[in-house]
């Protein structure tokens, strides 16, 4: 998943509906930017234990302004394998 929505209540929705109507599971949430609206859903993906990853800059940003942040992080590039 990239980037979620706005608050954890939405973001359990989306997941449940993924897993009914996709018949999948979301692994991991990679992180835009250091916005709620990509960040609000963190706890709920956090409690389900799935990885949450974003650029270091992005994730010091984002605890510097209070929100919730990717527990992976990396600079620079990195491919991500899906």
């Amino acid at each position: 998943m990239v980037d979620m929505p706005w608050t954890p209540e939405k973001t359990a929705v989306l997941l449940d509906w993924v897993e009914k109507e996709l018949k999948t599971k979301v692994e991991m949430a990679i992180i835009g930017h250091h916005h709620p609206d990509c960040l609000g859903g963190l706890p709920e993906i956090h409690w389900r234990g799935i990885r949450s990853i974003d650029l270091d800059k992005a994730r010091e940003l984002a605890l510097a302004k209070g929100f919730g942040a990717p527990k992976e992080t990396f600079g620079g590039t990195r491919k991500i394998r899906i």
